[in-house]
C-alpha cells in the first residue's frame, strides 16, 4: 500500500504529464491553425508557369498551403521565397515545395521554414509523394540566429517523411546551405542544367576564406559534384526533361526510355521478359542498370548487368544498387536482379574507396528489403557478387538460373592455382569440386529453383510477377530431404493505387 507522500508524488506526476500532453495538444492545434489549403482559380494557377510541366492534362485541382489570414492579393508574396503547393487528380496527390530565389534568395526563414514543417506532415498523413526544387542561399541570415530552431526543423521532418512516402528532389539553380542538405534526403535526386550548383557555403563566403582566385563555379557546379560524389543522380538540360521524369515517377506517366546501351542481348531479354520499362539513375555507373519496368499490370524494379561485358563490381556499382533499392522499396516494388557479373573488384583503390563497408551495407538492404525478391543468373555469379544474387537465405524467393551460367566462390583456374602450393587442400577441393557439374549441388541445397533457357525464366518470372505459382510450386526442398511449404503469396495491386 502506497504512504500518503507516494501517492501525492504519483499524483503530481501524472497531472505533470496531463498537463505537457494537453499543452503539445494546444501546439499543433495552434500550428494547425496558422495555415490552411487554397484551391486555386484559373487565374491564379497562371501564377505557377516555372512548375507548369509538372501539372498533368487530365483535370486536377491545385491547393496553395498558405497562413490562414492570406488576403488572396499578392500569392507570390505570401508564399516568401517558397512555395508550397498540392495537386489533386481524380487518380493521384502529390506536393510540390518550389524555391523562388527572387524572393529573399530563396531562403528558409521563421514563417516559411513552419508553413513548410507543417505542409510536409499534411502530406505525410495522406501518404502523398512530395517533389522538392531548391534554389536557395540557406536559411535567412537577415533573420539572425532565431531562425535556427525553425528552419532545422525541416530536417527530422523530411528524414520522417522520406522513410514512409516517395521524396524526389531537384536543383533549379543555386542549392546551398540547409538546401543542401535538405537536397541529398531525396531518394531520386537530378539537377536542372549542369551549371546549377551545390555546396554548404556559397561564393561570397567561399572567396573570404579561399580568395578570388578559386572558381566557385567550376568545383560546384552540378556536373562535377556528379562526377566526384553520389549527390546528384541525373542532371537535364531542360524543364521538359526533368519534370517528365517526375512525372512518371510519380505515375502520371506510362514507363518508356532506355538511355545506356546495354547491348543487344540485355535489350533482347529485356524486352521479352517485360512490356514497358523506363530506366533509372541511367548517368550513374554502367556495370548494372537499373529499371521500372511493367508486365501486364504489375510494376516491378529491375537491376540487371549488361549480359557478356566485364561489369566488375566496384563501390560505384553498390551505390547504384543501394540507390536503386531505396527508390524501389519506397514505391512499393517487386525486385528482380540479374546477375551476370565476375565479382568484386580487387584492385586497392576499391578497397581504399570502401567497397567491403558497401558490400556489408546493401546486404544487410537486401536482407531487409520488404517486398517480394528474386534473383537470376544470367552467366557469371562469383564470391561477393552472390549477395546481388538474393539467395533464399537472405529472403528471396528460389534464384533462377539461366542455362550455362556458372557461380562459385571464384573461377575454378584461380582456385586451381591458389592451392596448388598444397596437395591435400587440392586434392579435397577437386574431391567437392568433381560434384559441382553444372548447379545440380546448389538446386538440391534450395539455392536455386533449377536451369531455364530464357523461355522458361521467362514463365518463371511471370509467375513471380503474376502470383500464378500452383501449390506445389510453392515447396522448395534443401540437401537434407525437408520440404518447407512457403506461405502463399498476397495479390498484388498495381503500385501507383498504394502510394
Amino acid at each position: 500500500m502506497l504512504s500518503g507522500h507516494e501517492t501525492f508524488t504519483r499524483f503530481n506526476k501524472m497531472c505533470t504529464a496531463s498537463f505537457k500532453l494537453l499543452k503539445n495538444f494546444e501546439k499543433v492545434k495552434t500550428v494547425m491553425k496558422m495555415f490552411k489549403w487554397y484551391l486555386l482559380s484559373e487565374d491564379e494557377q497562371r501564377f505557377l508557369s516555372p512548375i507548369q510541366g509538372l501539372i498533368p492534362d487530365c483535370p486536377s485541382n491545385i491547393y496553395a498551403y498558405l497562413p490562414h489570414d492570406w488576403d488572396k492579393k499578392s500569392l507570390r508574396k505570401s508564399f516568401d521565397g517558397l512555395w508550397t503547393i498540392k495537386v489533386e487528380t481524380a487518380f493521384k496527390t502529390y506536393g510540390i515545395a518550389w524555391n523562388d530565389f527572387k524572393i529573399f534568395g530563396g531562403s528558409f526563414g521563421v514563417r516559411n521554414s513552419a508553413r513548410l514543417v507543417s505542409f510536409i506532415n499534411q502530406l505525410d498523413k495522406g501518404r502523398n509523394p512530395l517533389f522538392m526544387s531548391f534554389n536557395t542561399i540557406g536559411v535567412r541570415i537577415m533573420e539572425g540566429r532565431q531562425v535556427f530552431p525553425f528552419a532545422f526543423k525541416i530536417i527530422p521532418a523530411l528524414i520522417s517523411f522520406a522513410k514512409k512516402n516517395l521524396l524526389v528532389t531537384s536543383n533549379h539553380g543555386k542549392c546551398l546551405g540547409l538546401g543542401a542538405l535538405l537536397y541529398v534526403l531525396g531518394q531520386y535526386r537530378m539537377a536542372l542544367k549542369e551549371s546549377s550548383q551545390i555546396n554548404l557555403t556559397g561564393p561570397e563566403v567561399f572567396k573570404m576564406f579561399f580568395g578570388v582566385g578559386v572558381d566557385f563555379s567550376e568545383h560546384f557546379n552540378s556536373k562535377n559534384m556528379q562526377n566526384k560524389t553520389s549527390m546528384i543522380h541525373e542532371i537535364h538540360e531542360t524543364s521538359d526533361e526533368l519534370y517528365g521524369k517526375v512525372q512518371t515517377l510519380l505515375g502520371l506517366r506510362a514507363l518508356h526510355g532506355t538511355i545506356s546501351n546495354p547491348g543487344a542481348a540485355t535489350e533482347i531479354v529485356l524486352d521479352k521478359m517485360f512490356d514497358s520499362r523506363m530506366e533509372v539513375f541511367s548517368q550513374n555507373n554502367s556495370s548494372v542498370l537499373s529499371f521500372i519496368a511493367k508486365k501486364s499490370n504489375v510494376d516491378c524494379g529491375v537491376l540487371i548487368n549488361p549480359l557478356g561485358k566485364g561489369n566488375m563490381i566496384n563501390s560505384k556499382t553498390i551505390q547504384k544498387y543501394r540507390d536503386s533499392l531505396a527508390l524501389f522499396k519506397r514505391l512499393g516494388l517487386p525486385l528482380i536482379s540479374i546477375v551476370d557479373t565476375p565479382g568484386a573488384d580487387p584492385r586497392i583503390v576499391e578497397t581504399e574507396n570502401g567497397i567491403i563497408n558497401a558490400i556489408a551495407d546493401v546486404t544487410a538492404e537486401i536482407i531487409e528489403y520488404p517486398h517480394d525478391k528474386i534473383g537470376i543468373t544470367a552467366g557469371r555469379c562469383y564470391g561477393g557478387a552472390s549477395v546481388l544474387m538474393i539467395p533464399t537465405i537472405y529472403g528471396g524467393k528460389p534464384s533462377l538460373a539461366m542455362k550455362g551460367s556458372h557461380m562459385g566462390i571464384m573461377g575454378k583456374q584461380i582456385i586451381k592455382q591458389l592451392l596448388s602450393g598444397s596437395q591435400r587442400f587440392l586434392e579435397m577441393w577437386e574431391a567437392h569440386s568433381s560434384y559441382e557439374t553444372g548447379l545440380r549441388d546448389l538446386i538440391e541445397l534450395g539455392l536455386f529453383e533449377g536451369e531455364f533457357d530464357l523461355d522458361g525464366v521467362i514463365s518463371k518470372v511471370d509467375d513471380f510477377l503474376l502470383d500464378n505459382e500452383t501449390e506445389e510450386e510453392n515447396i522448395i526442398k534443401i540437401q537434407n530431404g525437408i520440404q518447407i511449404r512457403l506461405p502463399q503469396p498476397q495479390v498484388r495491386t498495381r503500385v501507383w493505387k498504394r502510394q
